[in-house]
């Protein structure tokens, strides 16, 4: 509509002029842990910008859940001395597994690809749960279950952040937040393993003094330091139940 020199353009006309890369974005832009989306992102285009590019240290830290759950399996004597309850092995295995579906869920494919979209949370929601669960199985002393609560809590807490950031489109704070979410619940469980491989050494190392030197009465003679320091020393590596390669 001309008026004078001045062209006026209707409220409806100015929508349907908007830039289509606009209406892309708006189309692109969903929340990545809202499943009603999956559909929006999967009619993107996949050379689309949708922000920073990802960083190596977001690629990297997905394989956190793989060096913990190595580590688990290393120190397997001493969890199940520990708690022989639970089912360290499954957990030690899915977590190594866990590495590789995080890694190709949020670096590799970036979201594109739903199957490993499904496999990423099914598995990662599964070991989530599975934290909390050892209070039914395992018997934790003080700086156990608060190794446990922080970090499980301050990981849920970036979780929730980085979800927050993907849906505002903020994709640096994404990285930032869901990385530390990557990092924050293995480094609360190397530490809780860690923690449990010292209270176990220190433990046995303490009955099988005891036992020693009792024996040590009776039969009338002394272990010598060195002796004691070996015994210390393959327990220390090999792990209790172990005497050596």
């Amino acid at each position: 509509i001309c008026r004078g020199n001045i062209l006026f353009v209707p409220h409806a006309s100015r929508r349907l002029m908007r830039p289509f890369e606009l209406e892309q974005d708006r189309c692109c832009l969903g929340d990545e842990e809202n499943p009603e989306d999956l559909q929006k992102n999967a009619i993107c285009p996949e050379d689309k910008d949708r922000g920073p590019p990802l960083f190596w240290w977001f690629r990297a830290c997905c394989f956190c859940y793989s060096v913990v759950g190595a580590d688990m399996a290393w120190r397997l004597g001493y969890m199940d001395c520990s708690c022989s309850a639970y089912p360290w092995t499954v957990e030690a295995s899915l977590l190594v597994i866990q590495g590789c579906l995080s890694f190709m869920h949020d670096a590799y494919f970036v979201g594109r690809s739903p199957a490993a979209k499904v496999a990423d949370r099914c598995c990662a929601s599964f070991l989530t749960l599975c934290q909390p669960l050892k209070l039914a199985f395992c018997s934790m002393d003080a700086i156990q279950l608060s190794l446990l609560a922080c970090f499980w809590t301050l990981g849920l807490i970036c979780f929730k952040a980085g979800s927050r950031a993907f849906a505002s489109g903020d994709g640096r704070r994404y990285q930032m937040f869901h990385t530390l979410w990557h990092i924050l619940l293995p480094l609360g469980g190397y530490l809780w393993i860690e923690y449990t491989r010292i209270s176990v050494l220190l433990r046995y190392a303490s009955a099988h003094k005891r036992l020693q030197h009792g024996l040590d009465f009776q039969a009338g003679s002394f272990v010598t330091e060195g002796d004691d320091a070996g015994d210390f020393g393959s327990l220390l590596f090999w792990g209790p139940g172990s005497a050596g390669p």
